[in-house]
């Protein structure tokens, strides 16, 4: 079950417990048993507006298509390309492993400098990230407000392969307390 679902069950059923408990209690208690029905509503109306705000954070889009974060901060994949990893690579994986080549762009929406290391890219389930003399990963530096970066990235891809699915995770702001957000890129790309 997602974190998510058992985040609200469990709010869900904790509040039920709660309000059966009370009505268990005596005269006596009312002040405090309706002080503890309020703080277990407040905790359940906080662990919704978590569960809202994790919801929210985690959007699809397609390959060709531009993700937004709420900061502003925007991402788009190109340049998605077919290729085998050769002699000229320097790479772990083997000579001839078939690999998607494609390049991430970046746009710094925000109001302030954005921490680049703190990207996450996740490629499809049973593939690995690519990292060759031309990819080599997040870049580690600061983005400054308005400006772009584009960078080379790639996943181990078969040739049968169609559907794609990257995953790109922005970092969490601790200044702000934004919640860090993921754009999940999906869509078919052509076998040759």
């Amino acid at each position: 079950m997602p974190l998510l679902k058992k985040a609200v069950l469990s709010a869900v059923l904790l509040a039920a417990l709660g309000a059966s408990l009370t009505a268990c209690g005596s005269d006596n208690s009312s002040s405090k048993s309706d002080t503890d029905a309020k703080a277990r509503a407040s905790w359940a109306a906080d662990q919704q507006a978590w569960a809202d705000q994790q919801q929210a954070s985690t959007f699809t889009v397609g390959l060709t298509g531009t993700a937004k974060w709420r900061d502003g901060t925007t991402a788009k994949l190109s340049e998605l390309t077919r290729r085998r990893i050769t002699d000229d690579d320097i790479s772990m994986l083997d000579d001839g492993q078939p690999y998607l080549s494609f390049k991430i762009t970046v746009i710094n929406g925000t109001k302030e400098p954005l921490d680049l290391s703190g990207f996450n890219m996740v490629c499809p389930a049973g593939s690995n990230e690519v990292r060759t003399e031309t990819i080599k990963g997040i870049p580690g530096n600061h983005l400054l407000v308005g400006d772009s970066a584009t960078w080379a990235a790639g996943c181990t891809f078969s040739p049968s392969q169609t559907k794609l699915q990257v995953e790109l995770t922005q970092p969490y702001n601790e200044r702000t307390g934004d919640v860090s957000g993921t754009a999940i890129f999906t869509g078919t790309v052509e076998t040759k």
